[in-house]
């Protein structure tokens, strides 16, 4: 297991001695640390099936659970539990993924949901084409060369 991957797991087991009601039902002390794993495994392009697996498991921890850290009031969804910067390279790897559940994961609704600040304002719009391209839908920001063309005096 990768260092990142035994900090993960220890940080999972140490958050619930400090924290509150929250935490009970929570994925990530388990899933965050698979899904790590299989973020390496995919980012080097072994044919294992690392990368359906690092989608899985990405989509299972979108969904706000009783998710918190030591200073949320509210839940949380469960990829913010782990390691800002690994969300960051999670939520990258995902956007470069060409298979067709990683492209429906990314152009969803529920991927953008959970990206806030500099996170969502590099990768909402890319989430938004590429919905938009699942769909078969012309980008809404273009119009025909026709429309465009300034009208001609007589």
């Amino acid at each position: 297991m990768s260092y990142r991957a035994n900090l993960l797991s220890l940080a999972f087991m140490l958050v619930p001695l400090v924290g509150n009601a929250a935490n009970v039902t929570w994925p990530a002390s388990k899933l965050l640390p698979d899904l790590d794993a299989s973020y390496h495994e995919c980012g080097q392009e072994f044919q294992n099936g690392s990368c359906h697996k690092f989608v899985q498991i990405f989509a299972q921890l979108l969904p706000k659970f009783d998710c918190q850290r030591p200073f949320d009031t509210a839940p949380v969804p469960a990829l913010w539990i782990g390691n800002s910067a690994a969300f960051e390279d999670y939520v990258h790897l995902l956007s470069h993924l060409k298979s067709p559940e990683a492209i429906e994961l990314f152009s969803s609704a529920q991927f953008r949901a959970v990206l806030d600040g500099a996170m969502a304002e590099e990768y909402v719009p890319l989430s938004l084409k590429a919905e938009r391209a699942l769909r078969g839908a012309a980008p809404s920001n273009q119009s025909s060369k026709r429309t465009r063309e300034k009208p001609r005096a007589a």
